[in-house]
């Protein structure tokens, strides 16, 4: 009967030999000739052609595809395959039912499987209803059956699906496994559902693809499969343990789909034996899965099952308990958490007590507030943290016992949960706990929460604190004071600062006072009070100003620190020396490097190198010329090799050719050496194509240098980086742009307008602006010059390119879009595409005349960026001698 099918099928395409069939086959065989094309011009001329065949022209090429060989089959493979990405385009027309027939032919004609196989699989692609009947003949053929069914599912609708249930009720093993994924791709569930009743057991891979069927329709009949899943051995038709899974975990899904369903107390007994693990099904994600359907299912009668799990040693499990309890919002939950917590281990009391905080459970906060005394630190920890959570502001005095008895962990922990506390009062409240607290790592814990807070209603209470007996305090206020001290804390941290008698309070008074002034309106003015009473202030006192001095960073106070470098008191130009080089902004640059230079005593010199070094590197918003001056300063004073190596980092991230030459001398000394020359590496990964003759020069003077690996490996990608961007024109004209209403930028490649047109006269050419990043250096970006942008366009580019001798050389293009070039007025060049410009996109053979060549581009803009490139290269690719451009025109 499937022959018969065929037969009537090969009368209705009505493909007839036609007597001028031997002037058909001349045009394929020239066709195929052509193949494979080599450049884009010969593929868009190949296209073009194909698309051009007649019906008989494509019988022919179709009937070429006759084995898996090379030759003549290659070539014809390669031309259907053009075919279907023409035919396959939305614009492509009648086309697309020419070729679809052309197929449709072959596949009713005596060919081996392999042949249909390849057909089945371009057909895939273009196939419509009216491909049905011809495929579906097909679908009694083992090795065909696969690929059939594929090209029936992209076509879809009811003749696919009716075609796959007539295949199906004679089809056996593979086949039948095959026609029912198809179905159920098709959403076809009835057809599992039937094939339920009379599938073989023994037949496992049937049965998995029942599974999935059904369990992706949501048909009832999955119920069956459940029950013998659930009671099969685990190692049933030996299948892995990922498929097992896999099964196990489209069952679960199929139940908790159903899970609304007037049988849902069946499914719970289901659910429960998963979860109990007294069913073969052990994963222990998928006891987490059953967990969260049972949650669903029964909402709040499921917490006594949830509370279970959260007692389980599976981490899994307990976390996805944990989970569901934050989350399940029913009448009753939070009392029965309140009843498990007596009598439950303290590990499980510290978690539940977790959990009515994350659920905001107001009504446990007596409960939670018995658990402050309990004998277990972690619980009464997660009991403070409940009674912040649910209690805000008011909770804060009873917690405060539990942080005064807590080990610094636990400390941290509550710390963490004052500083996120968010009700009305809480910093009132903090404020309150500090005043009254006896306890000193009380007080110092609430200023530090106070200062991450930036509570300013703490202010008087920190400035009080810096006054504390205790250390620890004193420490924890100053860093308060920085974070919240204000212009007017300055006089009384000042105060202070002048009475610090140990060097730790000294420091922190210092950075306090230094943040107050950076807060003042007029920070000048300030800072020049603060000189005014440093004089009068005794060596320890002068010391600790001038380190606030530093830290404020005012240009005001920079002469007053550099003065006292000759203060008769050691420690007072001990601290002018250290205030120099640890001064924030390269206002001091000059100074630290002179204190480098002059320094006899290596710490000191170690020391103002660091300055420099750290001034350097952190103040990109210097001028490149000021950083490499100033690294140049410290290679000269460097006496030690790490130094160096700094210096040499530091430069390679300035993108300035200049600091090529900074780097250079060095790259032959025995000691950093290896260092010098990756810094060039890197430096000059950053030059290019910005700077590509700086570069190249600088890589050309590493030659027979011996390197380690890492660093000739860092070179040879500079070099490949360079010879990828060098050469490129950049002396351009351009004369544009040129449009028509209502035509594409691609439709106007073929339009000729008057800068392409030898008679044309009165052509006005510009020069195009820069482009914006240097990054695009080695291209010229049509789209920055204001007069050429927009989208829908094309412009021309012309130069003059002189060869001292008349040789063969490459012309290597890029564009986005397209691109149109000529060079002395013959076209050597096309490629109407759209894409992206990237460097040597298009290859080309020309031959430049000695002396000047005319090169002319025409850049096509679709919308979007619109750039273009080239160079001129050897045969193989290397670098030409002699051969420059320059825009203008022959006299």
């Amino acid at each position: 009967m499937r022959s018969m099918k065929r037969a009537c099928w090969f009368a209705f395409l009505g493909v007839v030999i036609h007597p001028g069939f031997a002037a058909q086959d001349e045009v394929v065989t020239s066709l195929l000739g052509r193949l494979p094309a080599e450049t884009a011009e010969a593929r868009s001329a190949l296209q073009t052609d194909l698309a051009a065949l007649n019906d008989a022209q494509l019988a022919d090429l179709c009937g070429r595809v006759r084995s898996g060989g090379g030759g003549a089959d290659a070539q014809a493979r390669l031309a259907v395959h053009a075919l279907i990405g023409l035919a396959g385009r939305s614009d492509a027309g009648p086309l697309r039912a020419r070729v679809e027939r052309a197929l449709q032919r072959r596949l009713t004609e005596e060919a081996p499987a392999e042949v249909k196989d390849f057909f089945l699989e371009q057909l895939r692609f273009i196939a419509t209803a009216e491909s049905v009947e011809p495929v579906s003949a097909l679908l009694d053929e083992e090795a065909l059956v696969e690929r059939a069914a594929m090209v029936l599912t992209t076509v879809g609708g009811e003749a696919s699906v009716k075609a796959l249930r007539v295949a199906l009720t004679t089809a056996t093993g593979k086949a039948r496994v095959c026609l029912l994924h198809a179905l159920a791709a098709l959403e076809d569930g009835q057809s599992a559902t039937d094939a339920v009743a009379t599938a073989d057991p023994a037949d496992v891979e049937l049965w998995r693809t029942l599974l999935w069927s059904l369990s992706a329709s949501g048909s009832p009949a999955m119920d069956g499969l459940l029950e013998m899943m659930l009671a099969a051995p685990s190692n049933e038709g030996g299948a892995s343990w990922y498929q097992q899974s896999y099964e196990r975990d489209l069952a679960l899904s199929f139940v908790e789909r159903t899970s609304g369903d007037a049988d849902a107390a069946d499914r719970v007994v289901r659910l429960r034996g998963i979860l109990s693990g007294a069913s073969p099904v052990g994963e222990v994600h998928l006891r987490c899965a059953a967990l969260v359907a049972l949650v669903r299912v029964l909402k709040g009668e499921a917490t006594g099952d949830v509370l279970a799990a959260l007692a389980s040693d599976e981490v899994e499990l307990a976390a996805t308990a944990e989970a569901a309890l934050i989350e399940l919002r029913a009448e009753g939950v939070g009392a029965r958490l309140c009843e498990a917590l007596s009598g439950a281990a303290p590990s499980m009391q510290a978690r539940l007590l977790d959990i009515l905080a994350r659920r905001n459970e107001s009504a446990a906060l007596p409960t939670c507030v018995e658990f402050l005394a309990a004998s277990d630190e972690n619980v009464r920890v997660a009991a403070a943290r409940a009674c912040l959570a649910l209690g805000g502001a008011d909770a804060v005095a009873s917690v405060i016992p539990v942080l005064e008895s807590t080990a610094p962990e636990g400390r941290v922990r509550l710390e963490a949960q004052l500083f996120a506390l968010r009700s009305d009062g809480a910093e009132a409240a903090l404020v309150r706990a500090l005043q009254a607290s006896t306890s000193a790592g009380v007080r110092a814990s609430l200023l530090e929460v106070l200062g991450r807070r930036e509570a300013g209603v703490a202010v008087d209470a920190a400035l009080s604190a810096a006054e504390d007996a205790d250390a620890r305090v004193r420490s924890a206020a100053f860093r308060a004071l920085e974070r919240i001290g204000t212009c007017a804390s300055a006089d009384r941290v000042l105060a202070r600062l002048v009475r610090s008698e140990s060097a730790d309070d000294r420091d922190g008074a210092a950075a306090a006072l230094a943040a107050c002034v950076r807060r003042c309106e007029d920070a000048t003015s300030e800072v020049r009070r603060l000189i005014s009473t440093m004089q009068e202030q005794p060596p320890g006192g002068a010391s600790a100003m001038l380190r606030a001095l530093a830290v404020i960073g005012n240009a005001e106070g920079l002469p007053a620190v550099r003065d006292r470098l000759d203060d008769p008191a050691p420690v007072v130009r001990r601290a002018a020396f250290e205030a120099l080089c640890d001064w924030p902004d390269e206002t001091a640059l000059g100074d630290v490097l002179r204190l480098a230079r002059l320094s006899t005593d290596t710490a000191d010199h170690v020391r103002a190198m660091r300055g420099a070094l750290r001034i350097l590197a952190e103040r990109d918003a210097v001028p490149a010329d000021a950083r490499l001056d100033g690294y140049e300063q410290i290679l000269q004073s460097a006496r030690r090799a790490d130094e160096k190596r700094q210096a040499f980092t530091g430069i390679s991230r300035i993108t300035a050719p200049r600091a090529l030459t900074l780097l250079e001398p060095h790259r032959m000394d025995p000691q950093t050496g290896s260092e010098a020359v990756m810094a060039i590496a890197q430096l000059c990964d950053r030059l290019i194509p910005a700077h590509c003759a700086e570069a190249r020069r600088s890589l050309d003077g590493l030659t027979g240098v011996e390197l380690p690996d890492a660093v000739r490996e860092a070179v040879q990608i500079a070099i490949a980086k360079l010879n990828r961007f060098e050469d490129h024109i950049t002396d351009w004209h351009v004369s544009g742009p040129y449009t028509r209403p209502g035509q594409r930028g691609q439709e106007l490649g073929d339009v000729v307008f008057p800068p392409e047109d030898p008679a044309s006269r009165g052509v006005i050419w510009r020069e195009p602006a820069p482009g914006a990043s240097p990054q695009s250096a080695w291209a010229v970006d049509l789209g920055a010059s204001p007069w050429l942008a927009g989208d829908m366009r094309v412009a021309y580019l012309h130069t003059r390119v002189y060869s001292p001798t008349m040789q063969e050389v490459r012309l290597e293009l890029g564009s986005d879009d397209g691109v149109k070039a000529w060079l002395n007025g013959d076209r050597v060049h096309a490629n109407n595409v759209l894409r992206g410009c990237e460097p040597s996109q298009d290859v080309v053979s020309v031959t430049l005349r000695e002396g000047w060549n005319d090169l002319l581009l025409k850049i096509m803009n679709d919308g979007g960026g619109w750039m273009a490139s080239a160079r001129f290269r050897t045969a193989d690719g290397g670098r030409l001698e002699g051969v420059y451009a320059k825009r203008g025109f022959a006299p």
